[in-house]
């Protein structure tokens, strides 16, 4: 009773907090009270700055507000909102305001946009598979904070593409794709939520395994190995700190953005960890991290069709958005993902001892051949 008294009162506490004083709401979390945030991912002074400053532009500003701030320290000089201007008036107003701040400060800020709405919609599409990647998170041993990452990378959205080419919610390149599952003709598996988390966790794994250090993971999801492999050779040490890298680290291509691609994944792990105390528009009482260790179960399971296929209702169209043609005949030995188990004389069902041990383009190796003489139409 006494537990249970205490929580209540930690609870009402930060969530009081954030009501009275919505300027510190980070310092409510950065200590995580609750103990929801591995110690792997806790806040190291030398970042709680940088860390504190995306953590306000993913809970307390909207698109419509664009922050200007100084870019060392990271002191927000004014949050302008934009809203009801054209994209003329909006320039003309900020080239306005970073003069007056170069002129009064001798510094010249830089701008950035709020993004708290854009994290509200990536939480809408995360629902439906939110219970089956946390299952993949235990299952590949991997801390369940990874689930921050694609939020930095699109705000969850499968359909993000960006201009250098890298698609789906974990933005992942072709080529790093192509390690791991199917992008070519007939499917591109980046398109898929669920087989690019199962991709993009075999590619973190793996980089885990080799720079035994998560600062440098997360980062070089965004910058590359390359860049931590110079600067261990720049500095003469295979035990780089991560400070030291993004404090001393020069290259052209290692600029302001990943630099700070660590704080943002640092900002946006508190900020989903405590989710509900900055989105109470939200439900989210069956994503009770306790509840799903001891019984979390996937709501999506993968199967590799035995036979030509040809999908015809929208929501397998919706559970299969890799397969290119997946209006069209669909040819044997392909990845599919259903959330009801399809007619086993047309589909093997993947084993899970097969996802977690082997990567997707392995797992049509694992079922047996069939020469189909039929074709499967839903």
């Amino acid at each position: 009773m006494a537990k249970v008294i205490l929580f209540f009162l930690l609870y009402s506490t930060i969530c009081y907090g954030l009501v009275k004083a919505p300027l510190t709401k980070f310092n409510s979390i950065i200590h995580d009270d609750l103990n929801r945030i591995s110690s792997e991912f806790h806040i190291p002074d030398e970042l709680r700055a940088s860390v504190e400053f995306w953590f306000n532009i993913y809970t307390r500003y909207d698109n419509h507000f664009i922050v200007l701030h100084h870019p060392i320290s990271y002191k927000i000089f004014e949050a302008v909102d934009v809203f009801k201007l054209d994209e003329r008036q909006k320039r003309f107003l900020l080239k306005n305001k970073l003069s007056a701040i170069k002129k009064k400060f001798n510094v010249t800020a830089r701008s950035q946009t709020g993004q708290r709405n854009f994290i509200y919609d990536g939480l809408l599409r995360l629902r439906p598979y939110y219970k089956t990647i946390y299952f993949y998170t235990i299952n590949f041993d991997l801390p369940t904070e990874l689930m921050a990452l694609p939020f930095l990378e699109s705000s969850f959205n499968p359909a993000a593409e960006s201009k250098a080419g890298a698609v789906g919610a974990w933005q992942i390149m072709p080529a790093t794709g192509r390690e791991y599952f199917a992008v070519d003709s007939l499917r591109d598996d980046r398109k898929n939520v669920l087989l690019s988390s199962v991709a993009a966790m075999w590619l973190l794994k793996n980089n885990y395994k080799f720079l035994k250090s998560w600062p440098f993971v997360i980062t070089s999801y965004n910058s590359g190995f390359y860049h931590i492999l110079r600067a261990r050779k720049k500095f003469h040490t295979k035990n780089l700190s991560f400070i030291q890298f993004i404090t001393h680290y020069d290259h052209p291509r290692i600029g302001f953005a990943s630099k700070n691609y660590f704080s943002e994944y640092l900002a946006l792990v508190h900020t989903l960890a405590y989710k509900e105390l900055f989105f109470p528009e939200l439900d989210f009482s069956d994503q009770d991290q306790e509840l799903l260790k001891s019984k979390v179960r996937p709501q999506y399971k993968f199967f590799i069709n035995k036979c030509p296929t040809k999908l015809t209702s929208k929501v397998s169209l919706l559970e299969n958005t890799h397969l290119k043609f997946n209006k069209e005949l669909i040819p044997p030995n392909q990845t599919f993902i259903f959330k009801q188990n399809p007619n086993p004389k047309y589909f093997d069902e993947v084993p899970w001892n097969v996802v977690f041990r082997s990567h997707p383009k392995n797992w049509s190796k694992k079922v047996k051949n069939y020469n189909c003489s039929t074709t499967y139409v839903e």
